[in-house]
């Protein structure tokens, strides 16, 4: 049921092509170290789909979690 919304979007999207990959992420999406580890994850899961442009996920993850931990100790 948790997914259903997502699947309805993907089957909407009507892209033959589309690439879904799951990413495991913890509860608690407000925590600032959750939200460290699924920034990481999310940008592994794009390097792993658009190789090309690895460099720019992995730094911008970087940029993003950095931000997020800075003002999570604020």
């Amino acid at each position: 049921q948790d997914k259903a919304n997502i699947t309805g979007l993907i089957e909407a999207a009507d892209n033959p092509e589309i690439i879904v990959k799951v990413i495991d992420v913890p509860d608690a999406p407000m925590v600032p170290e959750v939200q460290s580890e699924a920034i990481d994850k999310i940008a592994q899961a794009l390097s792993e789909i658009d190789l090309a442009n690895s460099e720019y996920y992995q730094r911008r993850a970087e940029e993003r979690t950095q931000a997020i931990l800075a003002k999570g100790h604020e």
